[in-house]
């Protein structure tokens, strides 16, 4: 049968007349007629169908004969069509795959012979095995005839490459024809894992699979090929003589694409193969596209991320970091911490003289995160620079300093800020607060407490907000802590908080130490307590301790 279609679809291409060209068209219908009618009784026969409906004590013989009757039949109509086509197709360029058929159909008669001799009582044994290697290789030669003769007048890679997987020769040879006449390129496989190791090695655009194999079925290696995340998108096809119900559906399952029996229309297998690969190619555009779209949202990452380095470096160079010079000052010793959550982030220290004796310090907490909360932390750093002078009170900075905030603040964004001047020859420390949390005083006995704030509201919201300045005198060895909330707020896996108290046995444990030990201290308890848990809010922290006029302590 699939032969026949073969030289049906060849003979549209032949140049020849009209008439001669209907003549050959109708001879050929007939061999395949009689073809099918073949494969209709040998799956009869096979199903056990004939023999249902015969006589129940039918003997070997006479069934044997039954058989030789109705098999010969159609045999014999192929050989004869087949041997007039021979006759009359000199010019056509079909005789030697015309002789071909008509040789292995009388091959399979001198079978069918012999199976009936062999019935007879005293009957030798039939010359030919139905597997036997002469009756494969007769049909072998019969395919390999009617190979494609065209290959230079084709681009046969415009389809792509098709791996047929199947452990019978003729099956592979008939699809191989088919595929190749549509324009395909094709590889063969006799076993499973001869399959799975030329599909690791050609990577084909679809794969037709046999069920029935030794070794490995094809089911193994349908499994084998949907378990590989690189190869599961591969189409698969299921051409196999079982085609029943279950098997179908375990199929497709599977994962297969389609399921095809072998006895197959090659109309149907050509487009139940250009509609598999057409999906293919649809999903091999959505994947170029999304691996595209992948590469430029990386590029673009990359380059956020580089802009938001250098826009970290030029945050952290707005925060004074040369505490060396603070250490070897003999009135006080000062150090200070920023680590925001983000690239960037909001929160500020601040430290500077104002004249010869006294020191301004800050710590700033800007609502927000990351870029726009960096840009508003930049506004008030230059800000506060200045606009202080040595004239001005904490509050009266701080009332300035919100005027300009205020003005124009569409964003509504604002700034939580403690804001403190340390009188270098008493220890006093005039103090203004806008909103922020309360710094912890480390009193001389090693007592931690909380430094008690006037009102005031974050800079930034209304323009004519009031401040006031309160004071507290520092004796020698008592220090400060100011910090932003991502110290007290930050979270462990439970999403707990650090809280005030934590901070305060930490004060208490390293009252006497250094500041830059004491901060070292903090940091190192919050770390621990969270856990590996992401930070969640930007840390700045700002510690200073009093020595004295004369650096005694």
């Amino acid at each position: 049968m699939g032969y026949s279609e073969v030289l049906l679809e060849e003979v549209e291409e032949q140049e020849c007349n009209p008439e001669e060209r209907a003549r050959l068209r109708a001879d050929l219908e007939e061999i395949h007629t009689a073809g099918q009618g073949l494969l209709d009784l040998v799956n009869g026969l096979l199903s056990g169908k004939s023999a249902a409906d015969g006589e129940s004590d039918l003997d070997v013989a006479s069934f044997s004969a039954q058989v030789h009757h109705e098999l010969r039949t159609p045999i014999s109509a192929i050989i004869g069509y087949g041997e007039m086509l021979i006759e009359d197709a000199e010019e056509t360029g079909l005789t030697e795959d015309l002789e071909r058929i008509v040789a292995a159909g009388r091959g399979l008669l001198e079978l069918l012979d012999d199976i009936v001799e062999f019935s007879q009582p005293g009957g030798s044994a039939p010359r030919l095995e139905a597997q036997s290697p002469a009756l494969a290789a007769m049909i072998e030669e019969a395919v390999r005839a009617t190979a494609p003769r065209y290959e230079s007048e084709r681009d046969r890679t415009q389809g792509g490459l098709l791996l047929i997987v199947d452990d019978s020769g003729p099956t592979r040879k008939l699809l191989v024809r088919h595929l190749q006449r549509a324009g395909y390129t094709t590889a063969e496989a006799t076993t499973g894992r001869q399959a799975l190791e030329m599909i690791a090695a050609q990577r084909p655009d679809l794969v037709l699979l046999d069920i029935l194999m030794p070794e490995m079925n094809g089911y193994e290696v349908l499994e084998r090929i949907k378990s590989d995340p690189e190869l599961r998108d591969l189409p698969v096809i299921m051409i196999s003589a079982l085609e029943d119900t279950d098997s179908i559906a375990r199929c497709i399952e599977m994962g297969a694409e389609d399921h095809l029996p072998k006895s197959f229309n090659p109309t149907v297998l050509k487009a139940r193969i250009g509609a598999s690969l057409e999906r293919k190619r649809l999903r091999d555009r959505e994947v170029e596209l999304f691996e595209k779209l992948k590469a430029s949202y990386e590029r673009e990452r990359q380059l956020a991320e580089r802009e938001l380095q250098i826009a970290r470096d030029i945050q952290m160079s707005m925060v004074p970091k040369r505490f060396a010079d603070t250490h070897a000052q003999p009135e006080y010793d000062l150090y200070a911490t920023l680590q925001p959550a983000r690239e960037v982030g909001g929160d500020l220290y601040l430290f500077f003289p104002l004249g010869e004796q006294r020191l301004l310090l800050a710590v700033a907490d800007v609502s927000g995160k990351g870029v726009p909360a960096a840009l508003f932390m930049a506004m008030t750093t230059t800000l506060l620079k200045g606009l202080a002078r040595p004239e001005l009170s904490p509050a009266e900075l701080l009332a300035r300093a919100n005027a300009s905030l205020a003005d124009g603040n569409d964003a509504s964004m604002f700034v939580t800020l403690f804001c403190g001047i340390l009188d270098l020859t008493s220890g006093a420390l005039s103090f203004s607060n806008a909103g922020h949390n309360p710094p912890l005083l480390v009193r001389a006995g090693g007592q931690v407490e909380r430094l008690a704030l006037p009102p005031g509201i974050a800079l930034g919201l209304s323009p004519a907000a009031p401040y006031r300045t309160e004071e507290v005198v520092l004796a020698p060895g008592e220090a400060l802590l100011a910090y932003t909330d991502g110290v007290t707020e930050a979270t462990n896996p439970r999403d707990e908080l650090f809280t005030e108290e934590r901070l305060r046995a930490v004060l208490t444990g390293h009252g006497a130490a250094e500041v830059r030990e004491l901060i070292g201290a903090v940091l190192s308890a919050v770390g621990e307590f969270a856990a590996g848990a992401p930070q969640s809010d930007d840390i700045a922290m700002l510690a200073v301790r009093y020595r004295g006029p004369d650096g005694e302590p």
